[in-house]
């Protein structure tokens, strides 16, 4: 019996460690839509933080997070911070780190709960005539031990539809 028990708790292990090696270590999401306005238009639009209230879902979730503006709002170190007791916002920031104008914004996420991590969020723009492509996308990186936990965790299926309604939203809103 004590043989079975050694070399079962082997087998796992092992498992284990194999699933922790052949695990992703990053993902990606990301959606798009074409919104019908040219891109001078719609990149200042996306690049002022303040905006994210009126098209991202999860602002929707709680009308009661409170939001904190630190610099322009739309320039490189600007920071959006938000504190919730919904469990889908939580408390976290985002911090715009990078911007090509109109072609890219990169902000890196700092989520503080309900779980810590840090990840980066982008938005594309691609022009074409008096249309802009937008892309929305978010990009993760996992230790050993998050990238088997995110195994199980289909986060094209969670924050896809997200975006896709986010996008819409703003589409709506730019458009008027």
């Amino acid at each position: 019996m004590k043989k079975f028990f050694l070399y079962g708790s082997l087998v796992i292990i092992a498992a284990i460690f194999v699933m922790m090696i052949i695990a992703p270590k990053s993902e990606t999401v990301q959606r798009s839509i074409t919104i019908e306005e040219p891109v001078d238009v719609v990149y200042p639009y996306f690049a002022s933080l303040q905006n994210m209230e009126d098209y991202a879902v999860w602002q929707a979730l709680d009308p009661n997070t409170i939001h904190e503006y630190r610099g322009a709002g739309n320039s490189v170190g600007s920071v959006h911070a938000w504190k919730s007791e919904h469990e889908q916002v939580g408390v976290g920031e985002q911090e715009i780190i990078a911007m090509i104008p109109n072609k890219e914004i990169i902000s890196e996420l700092r989520f503080k709960e309900p779980f810590e991590s840090t990840s980066t969020a982008f938005l594309k723009f691609e022009e074409n005539g008096n249309q802009t492509k937008v892309i929305w996308g978010y990009e993760a990186s996992y230790g050993a031990l998050e990238s088997l936990f995110m195994m199980f965790l289909d986060m094209d299926k969670l924050l896809g539809p997200d975006f896709e309604k986010g996008l819409a939203k703003a589409k709506e809103i730019i458009e008027e």
